[in-house]
């Protein structure tokens, strides 16, 4: 069901997730730091991040979307950080600048692509955006998971 919102409702839903945007940030990042390696936490989100897009979907009615809501907000609030700290721990330090400069790069690329093709993928048809989402979350979960095994074995 394609979800009908005035302007106000689209606002609620910013403020909701701008919400639980701060309580991500300013109440789960570093406690959870501590219990885990940032390798981990991105291991984790990356796959819970595209199975939260996929629930968004389900609900019949919008008050399901203020339950499933935080789960991705704070998915994706414990990726951005964490991924920024694996990025400078497995680079050298005197590369550190240039590799921190690139995933800045990288990740500006990441927020404008999607806006970009996300009108010709919502005109193949109203599912093909999540589709193609939960398979780019589902990509970046086995690229990761590889790449960082094979460095964690000394193969990069």
């Amino acid at each position: 069901e394609v979800h009908e919102f005035e302007q106000f409702d689209i606002g609620l839903i910013f403020g909701y997730v701008g919400l639980w945007t701060v309580i991500t940030e300013a109440l789960m990042v570093r406690p959870l730091a501590n219990w885990f390696t940032p390798e981990r936490i991105v291991a984790n989100v990356i796959i819970l991040l595209g199975i939260s897009v996929v629930i968004i979907q389900i609900p019949g009615n919008s008050t399901w979307l203020y339950v499933i809501l935080p789960f991705a907000t704070i998915f994706q609030g414990l990726y951005m950080p964490n991924m920024t700290a694996v990025v400078s721990n497995l680079s050298d330090r005197d590369i550190q600048g240039r590799m921190m400069g690139i995933n800045q790069s990288l990740t500006a690329f990441s927020n404008a692509f999607p806006p970009a093709v996300g009108g010709w993928l919502l005109m193949q048809g109203v599912q093909v955006p999540l589709y193609v989402a939960v398979g780019c979350h589902v990509l970046a979960w086995i690229v990761f998971n590889a790449f960082y095994l094979q460095y964690k074995k000394g193969g990069l």
